[in-house]
């Protein structure tokens, strides 16, 4: 299969689990039987670790566009989700997406994606509402560090 068609998987695997049907620990554990048999189990453990660490911001906007960040280890990452119109319905800006997932395609995604899923599926984001001028400054301090590299 191709990465981008196991990104899609990845995608219906966690719509396809209903929390509300399922004890809270069946339904992780059938989610991680299915993510184990398409995801390393290091990217697995390292996005839980993530969600622990309550390192996922979900910036809520007035016009209902979720925009996430990532805190990592290293630095913080911009994450996309729901991308319809691509190949790849995800996007990070961590260099192991860029390496593993578009340009190696070793990996379907990376652990700030998988974890941004999981933590958005199940709730378990920091939410922050966000206006329109915050937004533009969060975005220009991305990018102005981008540049800084």
């Amino acid at each position: 299969m191709l990465s981008s068609e196991l990104a899609h998987l990845v995608a219906i695997m966690l719509q396809s689990v209903d929390h509300a049907e399922l004890g809270v620990q069946s339904m992780l554990d059938d989610l991680m039987t299915k993510f184990r048999s398409v995801l390393p189990e290091n990217v697995i453990i390292a996005a839980l670790d993530i969600i622990d660490k309550e390192n996922v911001i979900k910036y809520s906007t007035p016009w209902s566009y979720p925009h996430y960040e990532v805190h990592g280890s290293a630095a913080t990452y911009k994450v996309t989700l729901d991308m319809i119109m691509s190949p790849i319905p995800f996007y990070c800006s961590c260099s192991a997406f860029t390496y593993a997932v578009l340009i190696g395609g070793s990996h379907i995604v990376c652990k700030h994606i998988l974890a941004t899923c999981l933590a958005d599926k199940f709730s378990l984001c920091t939410e922050r509402p966000i206006t329109q001028i915050d937004l533009e400054t969060l975005i220009a301090r991305r990018h102005s560090n981008a540049i800084d590299m």
